[in-house]
């Protein structure tokens, strides 16, 4: 395993997908119990919510725990998939909003209520028809969102791209294509070893991005690019997971994996410095998540039918987890493959718009997209067959038709995709920026 600063590299980003059954976990913690000598507790008698992802049935369901995480309060479906029949494959969460944002299987997004949500509810679909329509369908979607400037960041695991969805201003209309590492022509990818994405994690407060690779099921990388695809830079190599977990600590700014080959769970700094190994781990964790200080994971004693157990440290700045805490699941669903955590906050109070959020008032200016290129800067971003008006790059207008990029056929999927022509050899410092506009 190398930590490593490096400007840019020259490595394809190719995306397949697999039937891996997943279970989705997310937290509300405002304070846990019994850590009070590392976290003050502000409220011992607020209870505990998770979320889980049936990875069979794509059904989402809301636990409620005490406080203490030592008994099952109640249990609730929770309301995600316009389409009852389509299996929800990954989501995430939007703090501010109190919502639920899931992918499912046919790559429609769509969002619901976290608390109090009424099965009789119907979900808001976000995405029409035509947003995904040139992306395969598949379990393998991950989806990453970014509450100050409301886009849904995803990744497909075929495509070499991150796919960028603008909700706030003009729902469903928008997608960027984010090009993580130079693309190449269909039939020379056959001949080359393909990396491909499986995590995304976003800081939208830092501005920045992070994704998971993996090459050959033995080779994983960790890079770091500015959220609207700029300064892109290795910063782990070879991280030893043969599993790919990972986390970062936007609160104390850090990168949680776990490195399966020597059974440890580390962690580096944003910059890929400040190595640091944080627990030694006798049993297989299936799930990843750290959220201030805290870090949970998920084991299984004996497979399917084993005892499904969700973990709690807190790691010291200098390697070690003390204060570790352990939660056997009462009831069992399937095996937990995610956690996501999220604090609880007073619902009954409207959200202010964020002054100092670059994209907050008015979508930064944009007239299409706004992304986030640090905690104070943002970039416009203009749809496909559509440029960046000459005379103010915060408008966009029209590509002459002669002038667009052409879509090619997929060879390996039989997908129509959007590929650009052929770059020079040496990649840009920055990552292109490609979006797709559906149209009215």
């Amino acid at each position: 395993m190398i930590a490593a600063n490096v400007p840019r590299t020259d490595v394809l980003f190719e995306y397949e997908f697999s039937n891996m059954s997943k279970v989705v976990f997310v937290f509300c913690a405002l304070a846990v119990a019994g850590f009070a000598e590392a976290k003050s507790i502000q409220d011992a008698s607020q209870a505990h919510q998770l979320v889980l992802l049936s990875g069979e049935s794509g059904k989402l369901w809301r636990v409620t725990l005490d406080a203490g995480f030592e008994s099952v309060l109640e249990e609730k479906q929770l309301p995600i998939n316009a389409n009852s029949s389509d299996a929800i494959v990954d989501f995430d969460l939007d703090p501010k909003g109190d919502r639920l944002l899931a992918i499912d299987e046919h790559s429609r997004i769509n969002s619901s209520r976290l608390h109090d949500a009424n099965p009789n509810d119907k979900p808001k679909n976000f995405s029409s028809s035509g947003s995904f329509q040139y992306h395969p369908t598949g379990r393998d979607a991950r989806i990453a969102y970014d509450w100050l400037a409301g886009n849904v960041y995803a990744i497909d695991s075929q495509s070499q791209v991150v796919d960028v969805i603008g909700l706030r201003h003009q729902p469903h209309r928008h997608m960027i294509e984010t090009v993580l590492f130079e693309r190449k022509d269909p039939v020379m990818e056959e001949r080359i070893v393909r990396e491909k994405p499986r995590r995304l994690a976003l800081d939208p407060s830092a501005g920045v991005m992070f994704v998971l690779t993996d090459i050959r099921g033995s080779i994983k990388n960790i890079y770091r690019s500015n959220m609207d695809g700029t300064g892109k830079r290795l910063l782990v190599s070879d991280v030893g997971a043969k599993d790919e977990l990972m986390d970062i600590d936007r609160q104390n700014k850090r990168i949680y994996w776990v490195d399966n080959k020597a059974g440890w769970i580390r962690s580096v700094d944003y910059e890929g410095a400040d190595l640091v190994s944080v627990l030694k781990i006798e049993n297989r964790p299936l799930a990843l998540a750290v959220h201030d200080g805290r870090l949970f994971w998920s084991t299984n004693s004996d497979g399917a039918n084993g005892i499904t157990s969700i973990n709690l440290c807190l790691p010291k700045p200098e390697g070690g987890c003390p204060n570790h805490r352990h939660l056997q699941l009462r009831n069992h669903y399937e095996l937990p493959h995610f956690i996501k955590l999220v604090e609880s906050t007073d619902r009954s109070v409207q959200p202010e718009i964020d002054e100092s959020n670059p994209c907050g008032l008015d979508n930064g200016g944009c007239q299409h997209l706004c992304l986030l290129s640090s905690a104070t800067e943002r970039s416009c971003a203009c749809a496909v067959d559509w440029k960046a008006d000459g005379d103010d790059p915060l408008k966009c207008q029209p590509i002459a038709e002669n002038d667009r990029p052409k879509r090619q056929m997929d060879m390996y999927h039989q997908q129509p995709t959007l590929r650009p022509d052929p770059q020079l050899p040496q990649q840009p410092a920055h990552i292109p920026i490609y979006i797709f506009y559906p149209g009215k």
